[in-house]
């Protein structure tokens, strides 16, 4: 192809003016920096011929991630290879590089370049793509960006940079790299260490094939690559490559595959339960994006910037149809790391996470292992702290594996089962105890026996776990249903009864499930019951009921009893059983509103939980718990605006006019837009304004001073 043949790679197409990040919800950092991974920028073809059409907009969408990360001022950008789409020794490569580059040398920030096999070739591997790295194009690489491997020091963290292709190949560098690595992390050992390379050492497991696999780093050089980072104690190794995201920990060390802002790889989707999502799974819009990465107190923590696929910035999550204008700021949210008094959990209908192989077909030569660490990737972004799980996860190898994994970033596992009898139970805990921190006992008939309690009572002493207790309750029926369905919560309103009868029976049960009560309901005081966990339950396919229905669960959450938590369930759609439902994530695992509003309002009201004292407030003239819903801290008042979705256009105004009845107008307050995660920092008057306007095709939360 010629340049005669091509169009430009247009420099500046993404504008950054008018972009702001809201941090305030986040602990504060030492050092930020930004991880992102294959651009791809192309030279299209002027014919607009192309295999797949998303290719068209690969510079594009590059460009929308490169402003948002130039509104994100982050001092160091670390670029995980394959900066461009043309391959090396294309007619084309070199002033496609040449443009690309410039555009990122552009930013004021210190960009740290890793090869990828776009930029130097690809695995030596005789079964695959005829285009291994070769000696003359690592030497123009070296003249361009400088040598492949190096290290650095930044923000406390010792970066160190691979090269992921020179690995098995017959050139001197690959012991080159490797002698220098060993001397490095010998050097160095001690140091908090990261490590970045292009080609991902393993997708599944370290011992998964090599020969033949289009993904890993092949043996032998995986196999002494691992334990030098795992015995060096590396914090983290990031990669690229896989367009897909991979998450694993072993030992000290965690893998993380970082997703491209340009587009997906077919294949992975079969890991999904779903339809293949656009273009074979070329174009899965909702994994684009790129990480903050921000160096806190607890650790490093990752923030996943996700830019859905859009070509301008007006079209990126968070900044289009109400907003985009220049006081809208994209909320950064708290993960589970820096939320340890966080309420909210997750119900794991399915298993945590799914294990498939990626059909036999190019570019590999052998079937790949996969799984799907979505699920998971999503638990961490929302900040969620806790999970139910049934047992029989726990007696599944790899299962109990994966909630290892999310155990070990602070979320607490409880195991549920089915009460049958004390020999049994004492049996799954002798088996599991050791691996989760609660157990919830379901309760056929939803009354547990005297023998019961005194079993659970005498097994909590002897292996020092907490324990509750759910109903199995049959019989109830739903309207519109055929068959009558099981209830696995109490009703807030057989809460005292139960609690009589554990004092009857003189024990003390440590929470019990409950769903939640109305708004301006009271539920206790309960004497032997010590924490409630609210069951949260999303019904049907109305995402904007789903998404309103977790706010107020949430909102709610601490007028209860003290301890109370709340579980939403399902995390991942159910679409083919008795009764479908929307849940968190859809069936390919992109969010849906619900968990939006989910990750956005857990930071909002518990990232500072200790200072805050709040409780339910319906208590305005023209409110009811249907309009309204507030709570009330010492210094802020937080109100629920419902989609018009919702109810009528007037009733969210009434709830946004009694939340700001009797503010000056210059009072600062603050509207958080719960789905698109965005923040309007200003004054009455121009909230007022604002939401005349008829700002409410997604629910709101309006913060006012208090008083």
């Amino acid at each position: 192809m010629s340049d005669k043949d091509v169009a430009d790679i247009r420099p500046g197409t993404a504008d950054a003016s008018g972009i702001t990040f809201d941090h305030t919800l986040l602990p504060d950092a030492a050092f930020e920096f930004v991880i992102i991974s294959d651009t791809h920028y192309m030279q299209v073809p002027k014919s607009g011929r192309v295999e797949f059409s998303s290719r068209l907009t690969q510079s594009a969408r590059s460009e929308v991630a490169r402003a948002l990360i130039a509104a994100l001022d982050v001092p160091l950008i670390v670029h995980l290879g394959d900066l461009v789409q043309e391959f090396p020794g294309s007619p084309n490569f070199n002033e496609s590089r040449e443009r690309a580059r410039a555009l990122w040398t552009a930013l004021d920030a210190d960009v740290k370049w890793v090869s990828g096999n776009h930029d130097v070739g690809d695995k030596p591997d005789p079964t695959l793509v005829d285009l291994p790295i070769r000696r003359e194009w690592l030497d123009e690489y070296h003249e361009w960006f400088g040598t492949s491997w190096y290290s650095f020091d930044a923000g406390g963290y010792h970066f160190v940079i691979l090269n992921g292709q020179l690995f098995n190949a017959e050139l001197p560098q690959e012991a080159e790299q490797f002698t220098w690595l060993e001397a490095d992390l010998q050097s160095n050992a001690g140091r908090p260490t990261l490590v970045f390379v292009h080609m991902p050492p393993y997708i599944f497991d370290v011992g998964e094939p090599g020969l033949g696999h289009y993904d890993n780093i092949s043996e032998p050089a995986r196999g002494r690559l691992v334990e030098l980072l795992e015995s060096h104690r590396v914090e983290w190794v990031f990669s690229g490559h896989v367009h897909f995201s991979f998450y694993d920990r072993r030992g000290a060390t965690r893998y993380l595959t970082v997703l491209s802002p340009a587009f997906t790889r077919p294949g992975f989707p079969h890991i999904f339960t779903s339809a293949a999502p656009p273009e074979r799974g070329r174009d899965d819009t909702g994994k684009l994006g790129f990480y903050l990465a921000r160096a806190t107190a607890a650790g490093l923590e990752l923030h996943l910037i996700r830019t859905g696929g859009a070509t301008s910035v007006v079209q990126a999550p968070g900044m289009h149809g109400a907003q985009g204008t220049e006081s809208d700021r994209l909320l950064l949210t708290r993960t589970t790391r820096s939320l340890p008094e966080s309420p909210v959990g997750i119900s794991l209908i399915h298993p945590l996470s799914a294990a498939g192989q990626v059909p036999l077909v190019w570019p590999s030569a052998v079937r790949q292992p996969a799984r799907n660490d979505y699920p998971l990737l999503a638990i961490l972004e929302a900040g969620v702290r806790y999970a139910r799980a049934t047992w029989q996860d726990l007696d599944d190898s790899f299962q109990r594996a994966r909630l290892e994994v999310l155990r070990g970033e602070g979320v607490h596992i409880t195991a549920t089962s089915i009460w049958e009898s004390p020999e049994h139970f004492t049996s799954l805990l002798a088996l599991h105890g050791q691996a989760v921190d609660a157990w919830e006992v379901w309760i056929p008939d939803g009354r547990p026996s005297v023998e019961c309690l005194q079993a659970l009572a005498t097994a909590r002493e002897a292996y020092g776990i907490p324990i509750g207790l759910a109903p199995v309750i049959t019989g109830e029926r739903v309207e519109g249903k055929q068959h009558a369905r099981t209830r696995r919560a109490f009703r807030p309103e057989e809460l005292a009864q139960l609690d009589a009868w554990f004092g009857e029976c003189d024990v003390h049960v440590d929470r019990v499930v409950c769903l939640p009560p109305e708004l301006d309901a009271e539920v206790g005081p309960l004497q032997r019951i010590g924490g409630l966990d609210l069951l949260v339950q999303l019904s049907g396919d109305d995402d904007e009921e789903n998404a309103h229905r977790v706010a107020r669960a949430l909102l709610q959450v601490e007028s209860m009893a003290p301890q109370t938590r709340v579980y939403v369930e399902p995390l991942v759609d159910l679409d083919r059983t008795m009764d479908v439902t929307h849940g968190l994530l859809d069936t390919v695992c992109n969010p849906r509103p619900a968990f939006n509003v989910l990750r956005t309002l857990n930071s909002l009201l518990f990232a500072s939980r200790a200072s805050l004292t709040l409780r339910a407030n319906t208590d305005d003239a023209d409110s009811t718990s249907s309009e309204l819903c507030a709570v009330t801290s010492t210094k802020s008042r937080y109100v629920f605006i419902p989609s018009t979705a919702m109810g009528t256009t007037a009733s969210s105004d009434r709830s946004a006019a009694a939340a700001m009845s009797g503010l000056p107008d210059e009072a600062q307050v603050t509207l958080y837009n719960l789905v698109q995660a965005t923040s309007i920092h200003t004054n009455a008057r121009e909230a007022r304004a604002r939401l005349e306007r008829g700002i409410h095709s997604d629910p709101w939360l309006l913060v006012t001073p208090r008083g």
